[in-house]
């Protein structure tokens, strides 16, 4: 809480520590590997989405299948409990298919965006280490109550990973 907060400020102060800081969320987002991996992450997602889809009209198309075959009458009662047992089970795997696509979609992210991580993590250790700063924190978390925009690394970093940046349109006044 508070008291470290204070603590923190006062340990800085006292060994004169040089924090910058930056925001990674942003800083990401910019990069064309990171814009190519999310294309291809969705490519892959729209693909398991598909045979995931296919699945679940074929799940509707037996249910539908057999409501048409109870209301004519065509089931005996312990038919329609085996066939109401069967579309149970089915729900389920449906159910844990799902959650296993959202886990291998998220898994395949990481594995995607983990060299690109790394080398951003290692260009701001340089773009740091030239600047001489001890701790450079992320404004994309909430955890940093203050930063001196002269602090920012953003730019630095960018310009060492050839992010250009398209020119803002100046606006005009009429």
């Amino acid at each position: 809480g508070v008291c470290t907060i204070a603590f923190l400020g006062a340990y800085f102060q006292s060994n004169a520590q040089k924090i910058a800081y930056l925001n990674s969320a942003v800083l990401l987002s910019q990069m064309d590997e990171v814009k190519q991996a999310d294309t291809q992450l969705e490519t892959y997602q729209k693909q398991l989405q598909k045979q995931f889809q296919m699945k679940v009209e074929t799940f509707q198309k037996k249910y539908e299948e057999v409501a048409k075959k109870e209301k004519a009458g065509l089931l005996t009662k312990a038919q329609l409990e085996a066939e109401s047992k069967k579309m149970q089970e089915d729900q389920q795997k449906l159910g844990a298919e799902e959650q296993e696509l959202a886990k291998l979609v998220q898994e395949k992210r990481e594995k995607e965006l983990q060299p690109i991580l790394e080398k951003v993590n290692k260009i701001i250790a340089e773009v740091a280490k030239e600047k001489g700063y001890n701790y450079v924190m992320d404004s994309s978390t909430p955890v940093l109550l203050y930063a001196d925009e002269t602090l920012d690394l953003a730019e630095s970093v960018k310009s060492k990973l050839g992010i250009v940046e398209a020119p803002k349109a100046e606006v005009k006044k009429n």
